[in-house]
């Protein structure tokens, strides 16, 4: 009788490898833009709104032309004040003993619980 996948399906192993792959994108092109920095930042804010400035348009006044064609005409920087609302976000995750110390290194998990990856 053949070998078919029927019969050897119970000699073969499960592979298990490497990291968890990330399915989902990760990646906002705006976040990897903002540079991190206290200045500006302050404990005092209150009331009900916080107003700030958001750079909102380029110069329009680019753009291709042919030899002697008029030039594309003159923009300008566009700018506006943004105003949100204040928000209080908290947070909190419960993680077991038994969690933390099955999870602790390579061989036993994919991840370390309670960290992300």
């Amino acid at each position: 009788m053949a070998a078919t996948l029927s019969t050897i399906t119970p000699l073969l192993k499960e592979v298990y490898q490497g990291r968890i792959r990330e399915q989902l994108n990760q990646e906002i092109t705006a976040l990897t833009r903002i540079t991190r920095s206290s200045s500006g930042v302050s404990n005092e804010t209150g009331g009900k709104y916080v107003t700030f400035p958001v750079h909102t348009r380029r110069n329009s006044g680019l753009g291709a032309r042919n030899e002697m064609e008029a030039l594309p005409a003159a923009g300008q920087q566009g700018h506006a004040a943004a105003r949100i609302g204040l928000k209080h976000q908290y947070g909190g995750i419960q993680l077991t003993g038994q969690a933390i110390a099955l999870s602790s290194t390579d061989p036993k998990a994919f991840a370390k619980a309670g960290q992300r990856n």
